[in-house]
């Protein structure tokens, strides 16, 4: 059975949701890992000036502090700021994005679980119709072991029984074919009686065991 539609949307919306998370962890892996370095370059330009030109370029008093000091400190704090900030906003993405996954996920699952069915319904049908198939070539078997009295292969047609994988406990062919007798009793009946190509061959080869047996009475 091909692919339906629906499941090909759902896996490609699934793969989407889940790229486009890996992205967003990945930004935020990043983001991370330049936190140290901006806070390093923060620290290492607050430690180039006294105590009190870093209080007066923190509140922003730049002509308080003497020469590019109050640039760097500025620049290297934006930098720290700007980056939890980033990731901030990144994690509310991840966040929304963990929403969107397990959507994409439960409209996966749902459409693979339809799939399934569809998948075995459609092969169940092929089963039952290679089961009528093979049940009707041994029906004439068990004619033609009936007309040549070969009661040992009778008997190993008779045995034949073939679980339905598709639902435990059924099955989709058994030859051992019986009938009530006198209303209590179990008796087994001619498998192939009432299938027409069975009853052809059953003709076609007792003639001689018949009149063989006829003989036999007669003597």
């Amino acid at each position: 059975m091909k692919i339906s539609n629906e499941l090909k949307r759902a896996v490609a919306r699934a793969k989407a949701a889940i790229e486009t998370r890996t992205k967003i962890k990945a930004a935020i892996d990043t983001a991370i890992s330049l936190q140290p370095a901006a806070e390093a370059r923060l620290q290492q330009a607050i430690e180039t000036i006294g105590d009190a030109e870093v209080e007066a370029a923190l509140s922003g008093e730049s002509a308080a502090v003497p020469g590019g000091a109050y640039g760097a400190i500025s620049d290297a704090r934006m930098s720290v700021d700007v980056l939890a900030a980033k990731i901030q906003v990144l994690q509310r993405k991840l966040s929304a994005q963990e929403q969107e996954v397990k959507t994409a996920e439960n409209d996966l699952e749902t459409a693979r679980n339809q799939f399934t069915e569809d998948c075995i319904a459609e092969y169940r049908v092929q089963l039952s119709k290679a089961a009528a198939e093979f049940s009707a070539v041994l029906k004439q078997g068990a004619a033609l072991a009936e007309a040549l009295n070969f009661g040992v292969m009778e008997m190993a047609i008779r045995s034949i029984a073939i679980a339905d994988p598709t639902d435990a406990g059924t099955k989709v062919l058994d030859m051992d074919v019986r009938a009530l007798r006198g209303g209590s009793a179990w008796t087994s009946v001619s498998i192939w009686q009432g299938d027409t190509a069975a009853e052809a061959v059953y003709k076609s080869h007792s003639e001689p065991y018949s009149v063989a047996k006829a003989l036999k009475a007669v003597q």
